[in-house]
């Protein structure tokens, strides 16, 4: 209560005198950036949370292509084209001829060398090989032989195994070519993740003894920003001149870090430029200062997980029920800040071109459901248990549940039982890891709430990553059926419109009226930022792209 006092009295003081000042700051083209503080700035040892890692990383290292935040479409970045084998195996990748590494010397950006086809092998060889640094996300494995070489014995592994077994080689300075362990038509949106950027050898070769070698001086960047000041409380980046046009004319972007529930005060305080906000925050900037509070879908979604393996919610009919009577609508807007979806696949998946029919809420469909599953007027053999993340934000949702249970389907509260525990715990009941290997483990109890986003941005990957019954990370352990066929179908589609028509009916089946609902999808999440209102070309969407920001 007292930072948001503190909060609220900032942002009425110093509005009055931030116009004035963001446009002195506007003269030199330098923008002042307030973001949490980050883990690393090594692309491939980048974690899926460390937000601000990966905001700098989009803009110091550039990959073969790039999500565009603007567009929510996958463009080619390093890659000037290009093609595919008949089978879908081999990709061949030319570099545009103008790529270079760069460095800052004595305060300019000056060219280090051309980037080449070796700079990825490199990259990947890194990516790939068991000891650290390697990515969390083991996208990485599409590339032939990755996981050959990530699950072998260190022992048996030297550079000719590497050579030998890794699907990445050079075929001239300006050409890469990619084989990968099945055919894969989303690769350009996994190429934009950090795991396979390429990294400069010289750099890595200089790392200090903790092996942090993204050093000013040391750093050379590939991306359209070049590292000029690195300490522990901020870092400043100068725009790449040798980088290809773009939108946006920021010079010198300044970032400071800060712990999230400071970042609001600082803000203000500080006439800052843009900052990352957190949902709590975000309520405040709507009620004080709704002009500079922007938003944009994340990947995030959150959903209602059941555990097929559970006598009762084995039965479609009981988790059709429970679907069908919860008013997506009536949530958001009392859990607020969210978007209602019925979907996994958010307005954040790039290149989505097809919209599936809106989802159902149908109490009476629902009280029939319950009926057929043999429970009608919610009459349960058992208190069905549903376990959450220790949090307010995940509490406010499971007892808005059990309200709408109670209000559509003639459920008492006493019906359930809510278990808080923490996010590991929760991860491992969402994934199936928690009584199928462990079998120590309890039973899993019979739901769950989960806040779940892909590793990358293809519009398959909400589908095939999440609830796919053999390869979804999401684990009801539901039968497979002609929805996961259609998934299947659409993994191996490449062209895009029709790929995303195969999993909106893959939806469909999972999520409608007559769905097998493996998970119930609830609320997409959204990402928030407080923006100076003289910047232009800003997304909240993540990862931050600089470059299209102008003052």
């Amino acid at each position: 209560m007292r930072l948001r006092v503190r909060i609220i009295l900032a942002l009425c003081l110093a509005w009055a005198a931030w116009l004035p000042d963001a446009l002195s700051e506007a003269q030199d083209n330098a923008v002042r950036v307030l973001l949490p503080p980050f883990g690393t700035l090594d692309p491939v040892a980048l974690s899926a949370a460390d937000q601000t890692g990966r905001d700098l990383v989009e803009n110091l290292f550039a990959g073969l292509t790039r999500y565009d935040p603007l567009s929510n479409r996958i463009v080619p970045a390093l890659a000037e084209s290009w093609s595919v084998s008949a089978d879908g195996l081999e990709w061949t990748f030319v570099l545009r001829e103008d790529a270079q590494w760069v460095r800052v010397q004595d305060g300019v950006v000056v060219p280090a060398r051309p980037i080449v086809a070796g700079d990825f092998v490199f990259a990947l060889r890194r990516a790939c090989d068991a000891p650290p640094p390697n990515p969390v996300a083991k996208t990485v494995f599409v590339i032939s032989g990755c996981r050959k070489i990530a699950t072998t014995n260190p022992l048996l592994i030297d550079d000719l195994f590497i050579a030998r077994e890794l699907g990445a080689r050079v075929v001239n300075p300006r050409t890469l070519a990619l084989r990968l362990e099945f055919p894969a038509p989303m690769l350009p949106a996994l190429l934009a993740l950090p795991e396979f950027r390429p990294v400069p050898r010289e750099s890595v070769g200089l790392a200090d003894p903790d092996g942090d070698w993204a050093l000013p001086g040391v750093m050379l960047s590939s991306g359209a920003y070049a590292l000029a000041a690195r300490d522990s409380q901020s870092v400043t980046l100068l725009r790449n001149p040798f980088w290809r046009a773009a939108e946006g004319n920021v010079e010198r972007v300044t970032v400071t870090f800060a712990a999230p529930e400071a970042i609001p005060e600082l803000f203000v305080a500080q006439n800052a430029d843009f900052a990352r906000l957190e949902p709590a925050a975000a309520a405040i900037f709507a009620a004080n200062m709704p002009e500079s509070l922007i938003s944009a879908p994340s990947t995030a979604v959150i959903m209602l997980g059941f555990a097929a393996e559970r006598p009762v919610t084995l039965r479609a009919e009981l988790r059709r029920a429970l679907a069908l009577a919860i008013d997506r609508q009536a949530l958001s807007a009392e859990v607020g800040l969210a978007l209602p979806t019925w979907r996994l696949t958010t307005p954040a998946a790039a290149d989505v071109t097809v919209q599936a029919e809106a989802g159902v809420f149908s109490p009476e469909a629902a009280k029939a459901q319950l009926a057929a599953a043999g429970y009608g007027a919610c009459r349960l053999p058992e208190r069905l248990e549903l376990v959450i993340e220790d949090t307010p934000r995940m509490e406010a949702i499971a007892n808005a549940l059990f309200a709408q249970w109670q209000a559509h389907l003639g459920c008492n509260i006493p019906n359930f039982r809510l278990t808080k525990r923490n996010a590991e715990v929760v991860r491992r009941l969402a994934d199936g890891t928690f009584s199928t290997i462990r079998t120590s483990d309890p039973i899993r109890p019979h739901m769950w709430l989960f806040r779940w986003s892909p590793d990358h941005s293809d519009v398959t990957a909400w589908a095939g990553d999440g609830v796919h019954c053999r390869y979804g990370f999401l684990k009801s352990y539901v039968p497979c059926d002609e929805a996961d066929q259609l998934v299947s179908a659409a993994l191996l589609e490449s062209d895009l419109a029709r790929r995303a028509e195969l999993v909106a009916q893959a939806e469909a089946g999972y999520f409608g009226e007559a769905g097998t609902f493996p998970v119930a999808p609830l609320l997409a999440e959204l990402r928030f930022a407080a923006r100076a209102p003289a910047l232009q070309g800003v997304s909240a969407a993540a990862p931050l792209w600089f470059a299209a920001w102008s003052r």
